[in-house]
């Protein structure tokens, strides 16, 4: 057996492995477009994003958020058929950019996307890699786990933008590393392109009392505001909040089956309905929130730590997280890695093969996702008292050797 796995072996078939998977990623969204002359179905999420940058390119801010509107454009402009469209929630100024990618033909645009997010995920790995030494010494293997892991292949080819959430989040940690905060706020401020991602961070920066990031996140965000009163209203937030909370309801029963957060999962059963299990759920969202405020207000809590703790958070804490986008928690699993005292390689190919039960969601009616988000969580919650311990250990180190 220690013959057939020579180095060498194993790097040549990880490597193979990791080429069939980057192409796999890339041709196999557009198989049936190339072997039918179709490209219904192409594209996935993209199609809500592209059909928003249709409405937005025609100035159409005022019906952005209305059903018919969003339905024209996207039976006009993308593969979706037969009176289906799929439902765009992001503040208008999301739509304006897309709208870069609308001007296009669909197929153009979905490649182009489709490469982007692609491009983030490498970003991520590559500024992973300077923060992680694991990660640095294997790129290429970071690349595998990642592309093998169900949730982030959803995420490249079908049409989300969760990589982008990642490589901001980990852009964010370098710089904090670098001491650069007034930097890290203003990229910080990016995440408001998705407000249940945005906001909890600005409001962890608060409670960690990084005034400069602080104040590079208000700076941003106002920016941000401004965009948005500019396309659509200085009151644009009281349309795009009361379309938000009826998308919620809507959705807990529509895409119930793809909800990974504690309090969407439970809605999932309760088809939107405030039980008791629900109302149970949203205690706990609060607990969560709760927990992570408290952890970032901790001094001396190494950036790895806190920023594990935010991904996870983002996830458990989120009133509205589908299964694609515990992409996100490959940043704890990295994290993890790093700190694990053993090999643990096998584990992560246990992760990715497991991960790939998210296909049966629908059929299940709830998501394995969700599942995963607890373990993933559950194993970063295990090892928080020894990270933290560390931390004040080295802090306290630091201070006698000066």
């Amino acid at each position: 057996m220690t013959r057939l796995l020579t180095d060498w072996r194993k790097q040549t078939y990880g490597r193979a492995v990791l080429i069939a998977l980057v192409l796999s990623s890339v041709l196999a969204p557009f198989w049936p477009a190339l072997t039918s002359q179709s490209d219904e179905g192409l594209g996935g999420d993209f199609t809500a994003f592209y059909g928003a940058g249709m409405l937005a390119n025609e100035g159409d801010y005022e019906v952005l958020y209305t059903e018919d509107a969003q339905l024209a454009a996207q039976t006009e402009g993308t593969p979706m058929e037969g009176g289906k469209f799929l439902y765009f929630s992001y503040p208008p100024a999301v739509a304006m950019t897309y709208g870069f990618l609308a001007a296009m033909p669909y197929v153009q645009a979905y490649a182009i996307h489709l490469g982007f997010m692609f491009g983030m995920l490498l970003g991520a790995i590559a500024i992973g890699g300077t923060l992680l030494p694991k990660i640095k010494a294997s790129p290429e293997r970071a690349l595998l786990i990642a592309l093998g892991f169900w949730p982030m292949r959803q995420v490249i080819v079908g049409g989300s933008n969760t990589a982008f959430t990642l490589f901001v989040l980990v852009v964010i940690w370098r710089l904090l590393e670098s001491e650069k905060d007034l930097s890290a706020g203003l990229v910080a401020s990016l995440l408001l392109f998705k407000p249940t991602f945005g906001l909890p961070f600005l409001a962890v920066l608060f409670v960690s009392r990084r005034w400069r990031a602080l104040g590079g996140g208000a700076i941003g965000g106002a920016v941000y505001f401004a965009v948005n009163s500019t396309l659509a209203g200085v009151g644009w937030v009281v349309p795009w909040w009361d379309q938000a909370q009826r998308f919620g309801e809507k959705d807990a029963i529509i895409n119930g089956p793809a909800a990974s957060s504690i309090l969407g999962f439970a809605q999932n059963f309760s088809k939107a309905e405030w039980t008791w299990y629900a109302i149970v759920a949203a205690g706990l969202l609060v607990v969560v929130w709760l927990g992570t405020a408290w952890i970032w207000s901790r001094p001396n809590v190494d950036l790895a730590t806190l920023m594990a703790v935010f991904a996870v958070a983002s996830i458990w804490g989120s009133p509205h997280a589908m299964s694609h986008e515990i992409a996100v928690l490959l940043l704890p699993v990295a994290v993890l890695v790093q700190r694990a005292k053993r090999p643990v390689g096998h584990w992560l190919v246990v992760m990715d093969i497991a991960s790939w039960f998210g296909l049966a969601m629908i059929a299940l009616g709830w998501a394995p996702s969700f599942f995963m988000a607890m373990v993933i969580g559950g194993l970063v919650l295990r090892e928080l008292p020894r990270w933290m311990a560390r931390s004040s250990a080295d802090a306290t180190e630091l201070v006698s050797s000066a």
